[in-house]
């Protein structure tokens, strides 16, 4: 988040070289699945940018890491 507003948290933007963004909270928790255990994170969310901000810990619609999806069965769950 600060190397995309150029900015520490609290910190104001310079009159006119810094992105117009802003930080603006967090959204709704979220589970995400390891191979310890489950772990419940918060995205922080970014406001009045032109481009949109990807996080790189916790990407859009990822509910467990990549381990965790190896070791489940291909296919599906079965009953």
């Amino acid at each position: 988040m600060t190397e995309l507003l150029g900015r520490v948290r609290y910190q104001r933007r310079a009159a006119v070289d810094g992105p117009s963004g802003y930080r603006n909270g967090y959204g709704k928790p979220r589970k995400l699945a390891t191979p310890l255990a489950t772990s419940t994170l918060r995205r922080p969310r970014v406001r009045g940018l032109e481009e949109r901000f990807e996080s790189r810990i916790l990407p859009l619609f990822v509910r467990r890491t990549r381990e965790v999806s190896e070791l489940l069965p291909a296919g599906g769950w079965r009953r």
